[in-house]
């Protein structure tokens, strides 16, 4: 998330509450134009939305053909054919 500061001399603004956004809208209600929290509110959503971020994966670790057959069968499963048993397991996957 990118931050924009502007002077307080430059806008009116009334004064954010902790814990209250005030949502400043234009024309009507529902057509929100600007929203207004507390700094230490703000704090709290820049963390989330870090922390959101780091724990995103960028990039997807390489899937081998067996963890995708494997992914397939468990995906699709034929009720005629469940199978618990490993050794029947490893046997479907050529292990």
């Amino acid at each position: 998330m990118e931050r924009e500061t502007i002077p307080a001399d430059s806008v009116r603004t009334p004064a954010a509450k902790e814990g209250t956004v005030t949502i400043v809208s234009r024309y009507r209600e529902g057509n929100a134009k600007v929203a207004l929290v507390h700094p230490s509110d703000l704090e709290m959503l820049e963390d989330a939305y870090n922390l959101l971020d780091d724990l995103s994966i960028p990039d997807l670790l390489p899937v081998s053909d067996l963890a995708l057959k494997a992914q397939t069968s468990e995906d699709r499963p034929d009720p005629e054919r469940l199978v618990e048993d490993a050794e029947e397991i490893e046997a479907i996957l050529g292990l």
